[in-house]
């Protein structure tokens, strides 16, 4: 069941949109144990009212941009014309800047729907971790190899 129909925000429910959810969060500090920047503004949804399903649609925000850069550098020495070396470095995700995986929707924040008290108030988001990265994609990775080629 959705939002509102049991009175109560769970599993499957949808929010009420109450703002500008692509706003700077009005957060100045990041909860102990929850890590990652605030992607999207808290303070844009409220817990639905009534028997309603609320407004917003499933899959209405988007993951962060990501953008990958793997690198590779080989050199072959050849002895004879059946003998060789081969070395090469590899790198993976060579700038190693941070990205984002996934976004935690999870609605616990809101509590009741009949209670409004919560609805656009930071002091809802200071212990969860509502709209903030799930986790982050790998680091950079470096490999060396070679091998003899007979």
């Amino acid at each position: 069941m959705n939002a509102g129909v049991g009175n109560g925000t769970g599993i499957g429910s949808y929010l009420d949109q109450i703002g500008n959810p692509n706003a700077v969060p009005n957060l100045t500090s990041s909860p102990v144990g929850v890590y990652g920047p605030q992607l999207f503004n808290p303070a844009a949804f409220a817990a639905p009212q009534g028997l309603s399903l609320g407004t917003v649609g499933r899959n209405s925000l988007n993951n962060p941009q990501r953008t990958n850069l793997d690198m590779g550098l080989f050199k072959h020495f050849a002895f004879t014309e059946a003998r060789a070396i081969e070395s090469r470095a590899e790198g993976y995700h060579v700038f190693n800047h941070t990205q984002w995986s996934g976004v935690n929707g999870g609605t616990s924040c809101f509590g009741d729907a009949s209670d409004s008290s919560s609805a656009g108030d930071p002091s809802c988001y200071s212990n969860n971790g509502f709209l903030r990265p799930g986790g982050a994609h790998n680091p950079r990775i470096l490999q060396l190899g070679r091998k003899f080629l007979f």
